[in-house]
C-alpha cells in the first residue's frame, strides 16, 4: 500500500465529497445536480478526480460546476489512487466517497453525518443504496472467505441459483434493511469515512485498481477496532453495474485479481490453498467471460 498521508487542515469543513470520474458524463452531471438540490446543511467541499476521460465530462465540469475542485489525471490510474488524490487534499471532518452514477435524496447526507456524530466508534458508514425502481441493493456484506468468494453477486452459482443459502448469508440478503446494521464492509459507491479513523488506519490501498478496495479498507478499520455500519435512513439511488457493463472484461479481471490480493494480504494461507484459490478464481473468471460472451452474442 502506498504511503500517502492525510494533511491536517487548519480550516476544516464538515464534509468532503469525493467523486471519481471516468467517461461518466451523463451520470456525473445528474449526481452533481442532486447534490446541489439536496446539499448537506453544514460546510462542505466537492472534489472530482478525472481519470483521463475521453467524453465531454471535463469540459462540462469546468463550465457549469465552478464549485467543484477538479483534479485531472493524464491517465486512468484506477479508483483507489484517484480517491486518495482527493482524500489527502480534503479538509472534511468526514469524507463521503460517492460514485458518479448515484443520486442523493433530500437529507441523506445529513443523516450520514448525524449518525457518525452520534457514534464516535464508527469509522465507516454506508448509505442505503436503491435501484431506480426502488428495490434494495444488498450493499453490506460479510467478509469474503475462500468458500464465500464463489457465491458473490457476480458468481455463476449466484446467477443460476440466486437464492441459495450460502449466497443469502454472504450477501446478507435476509437482513432487515429498515434498520441500521453493524456489518463487515459496505459498498464504496457511497461510504462516509471518519477522518480520525483514516489517520489511524490509512487510506485506500492502491494495489487495488478497481474493486475490493472498499472491502480492504473496512477490514483494516475493523482490525483497528473501528465499527462499520449500514445507515438505513440515508437513501441514495445507484445505477448498479454501469462500469461493469461498459468495461466488463476489465472489471471482471480486476475483481478477481482484487480478491486474490485481499486473501493473500489479510489471510495466512499456505501455498497449497493459494494455488487452489488461484485456480478457482481463474475458473470463475473463465466461466463468467463465457457466460457474458454467450449472453452478448444471443442478444446481438
Amino acid at each position: 500500500m502506498k504511503t500517502q498521508r492525510l494533511i491536517n487542515p487548519k480550516r476544516k469543513v464538515d464534509l468532503s465529497i469525493v467523486i471519481v470520474n471516468y467517461n461518466t458524463g451523463k451520470f456525473i452531471v445528474k449526481c452533481l445536480d442532486f447534490i446541489r438540490k439536496n446539499p448537506p446543511h453544514g460546510s462542505f467541499e466537492i472534489f472530482v478526480v478525472d481519470n483521463n476521460s475521453k467524453d465531454y465530462s471535463v469540459e462540462i465540469l469546468k463550465k457549469h460546476y465552478p464549485e467543484v475542485k477538479l483534479i485531472e489525471n493524464s491517465s486512468n490510474f484506477g479508483f483507489s489512487y484517484a480517491n486518495n488524490q482527493a482524500i489527502v487534499r480534503s479538509r472534511g471532518r468526514y469524507i463521503l466517497v460517492l460514485n458518479p452514477d448515484t443520486v442523493v435524496t433530500k437529507g441523506a447526507i445529513d443523516v450520514m453525518i448525524d449518525f457518525m456524530d452520534k457514534n464516535s466508534d464508527v469509522g465507516v458508514g454506508g448509505a442505503k443504496l436503491l435501484n431506480f425502481d426502488g428495490s434494495i441493493q444488498y450493499s453490506c456484506r460479510r467478509f469474503p472467505t475462500v468458500f464465500y468468494v464463489f457465491f458473490g453477486r457476480q458468481s455463476v452459482f449466484t446467477k443460476f441459483l440466486p437464492y441459495n443459502r450460502i449466497s443469502r448469508e454472504y450477501l446478507m440478503m435476509d437482513e432487515d434493511y429498515s434498520k441500521n446494521i453493524e456489518t463487515d464492509w459496505v459498498f464504496g459507491a457511497s461510504m462516509i469515512l471518519r477522518r480520525e479513523a483514516l489517520e489511524e488506519v490509512g487510506i485506500f490501498d492502491e494495489d487495488y485498481f478497481i474493486f475490493v478496495e472498499d472491502t480492504d479498507l473496512c477490514y483494516r478499520m475493523r482490525k483497528k477496532g473501528w465499527k462499520v455500519y449500514f445507515i438505513a435512513n440515508a437513501i441514495i439511488y445507484h445505477c448498479l453495474g454501469v462500469t461493469r457493463e461498459h468495461f466488463w472484461k476489465t472489471t471482471l479481471l480486476n475483481h478477481n485479481l482484487g480478491m486474490f490480493k485481499f486473501f493473500k494480504k489479510h489471510y495466512n494461507l499456505n501455498l497449497f490453498i493459494q494455488i487452489l484459490l488461484s485456480v478457482g478464481l481463474s475458473l470463475r473468471l473463465l466461466l463468467l467471460v463465457i457466460l457474458k460472451t454467450t449472453t452478448s452474442f444471443l442478444r446481438g
